[in-house]
């Protein structure tokens, strides 16, 4: 969750860095290329601090703020649906490693005590 999370936070600046250049060639190439040069210092300023939050918000938007909240709240409902079924669960995690699992060996009680079982 921790690498999701920094992979969407690294993506989000990159995207806000790029935006943020193509807004400055754009604003550059208006005033130089096509002599729209009917900007003051305080139009240019502002220009600018426009591009810029513009920036800012593509990075408040793209970091997942809730990202650990939704995945929590879907491991707990896997959770009450594995009790519902008579599965006793200690670990939040188990919901998500439990998915990739084809076969469960179990002794006689029905219980795991070790990490690993062998077939004799």
């Amino acid at each position: 969750m921790q690498n999701l999370g920094g992979t969407f936070t690294k993506w989000g600046i990159m995207a806000a860095i790029a935006i943020f250049i193509a807004s400055a060639v754009n604003w550059l190439l208006t005033i130089t290329v096509f002599n729209d040069a009917d900007y003051s210092a305080g139009d240019a300023i502002l220009e600018f601090v426009t591009m810029f939050t513009l920036a800012i918000t593509i990075v408040i938007v793209a970091v997942p703020e809730g990202l650990p909240l939704a995945i929590m709240l879907s491991l707990a409902y896997s959770v009450l649906i594995m009790k519902n079924d008579g599965v006793l669960v200690k670990n939040l995690n188990s919901p998500e490693v439990m998915g990739r699992v084809d076969e469960i060996c179990t002794g006689k009680t029905g219980t795991l005590t070790a990490g690993d079982m062998a077939v004799a």
